[in-house]
């Protein structure tokens, strides 16, 4: 939540600063929904081949899931929250919409899941065994700055029509999400528990790697001032 209202503090301060360039008519808006999430864009006009842009995105989804068919893992219902706040530059090396970017996104993104042991003989957890009624909370983190390369179609500024469509296609390059993850259980087993919760974090630890470059995919309507 504090990102998230710091993230609009900033958009809002940039999109005033922006208003005398709208009379201009070299600052467009947009608004644009991939896989950062929904959102708004400002872009500010430099030149017929040069713009500068602000993003702002969010998304939250929540969904329930179950690890295996015959119960003996444990089942998982997951938050997803994404918010980012992207600043760069778009290149139009040639005339029309083709262009290069290269920014920042400044995130907020994590997941969260928990998962509760339903099964009479306990869950695999790590290198042991969660007893039933037991459950644990995993979180990845993947906030922080991430440099963002891409290509993409629309010069919302230079565009004849005031109206008009844009695409993104492109990496951030996130590195590793910070994996940890806490159990719950009796007294009796929590010791236990603690261990094989520090076994699951590695492997998950491992499993994160996978997702050390996130792709962007976007597109949108913007319009431009005249």
């Amino acid at each position: 939540m504090k990102f998230l209202k710091t993230a609009l503090l900033s958009l809002s301060l940039g999109l005033v600063s922006l208003t005398a360039a709208a009379q201009q008519g070299n600052f467009a808006v947009g608004f644009s929904a991939g896989t950062l999430g929904a959102g708004v864009d400002a872009i500010y006009g430099v030149s017929d081949r040069l713009n500068l842009r602000a993003n702002f995105r969010a998304f939250d989804r929540s969904a329930d899931f179950e690890a295996d068919g015959n119960g003996s893992e444990l089942d998982y219902s997951g938050d997803l929250e994404l918010s980012n706040l992207g600043f760069g530059i778009d290149y139009h090396p040639f005339d029309g919409g083709f262009r290069f970017s290269a920014g920042l996104q400044s995130s907020g993104n994590e997941v969260t899941a928990t998962a509760t042991c339903n099964r009479a003989g306990g869950c695999s957890f790590g290198n042991g065994i969660i007893p039933q009624g037991s459950s644990a909370t995993a979180n990845f983190d993947l906030s922080g700055t991430h440099p963002y390369v891409g290509i993409g179609w629309g010069n919302p500024v230079s565009d004849g029509i005031p109206f008009g469509l844009f695409f993104d296609f492109g990496l951030m390059f996130q590195g590793t999400p910070e994996v940890s993850v806490v159990a719950q259980c009796d007294a009796a087993f929590q010791a236990q528990c603690d261990s094989d919760a520090e076994d699951e974090e590695r492997e998950l630890q491992e499993d994160a790697e996978d997702f050390e470059v996130y792709p962007i995919v976007n597109v949108g309507l913007r319009w431009r001032f005249k």
